[in-house]
């Protein structure tokens, strides 16, 4: 189970760490990204990032012309966002469980901590990515 969480984080540091995989060069100079994410906040934050990194490579800095914040979930926004909050409580607490049991119990406690955090990221994972973030800019 340690093994499936590690290769889990990994896998996510790995993908999370793409430089601008999702810009798009424009015409007139004009480019634009487009990012999904969990969270408004998360994808603005890749979104300029990715912009930011684009432009580095002509040793300029992005300039944003516009953005727009959209959910496009499948579900209702609000059951999306309850669903991401359960799972990452679930993960949280499994891993404390995890990582707690120690003594006579180690092996019921462990596992119920293991198998809560899985349910937790399936959950998490289920969802999805319910927001869409599009930023235009130019490299300047």
């Amino acid at each position: 189970m340690k093994n499936l969480i590690l290769i889990s984080f990994i896998f996510t540091l790995f993908t999370s760490c793409a430089h601008h995989r999702d810009v798009r060069r424009g015409a007139s100079g004009i480019n634009w990204v487009e990012i999904k994410a969990e969270s408004k906040e998360s994808g603005t934050k890749n979104a300029i990032s990715q912009a930011n990194h684009f432009c580095e490579q002509y040793e300029k800095s992005a300039a944003f012309i516009s953005e727009q914040k959209s959910y496009t979930g499948s579900m209702k926004e609000s059951d999306y966002r309850t669903t991401k909050n359960i799972g990452k409580a679930a993960q949280m607490i499994g891993g404390t469980m995890f990582g707690a049991g120690h003594g006579t119990n180690h092996h019921v406690t462990g596992n119920a901590g293991g198998l809560l955090g899985l349910g937790g990221s399936v959950a998490s994972e289920m969802a999805g990515k319910g927001y869409t973030i599009n930023m235009k800019f130019k490299c300047l």
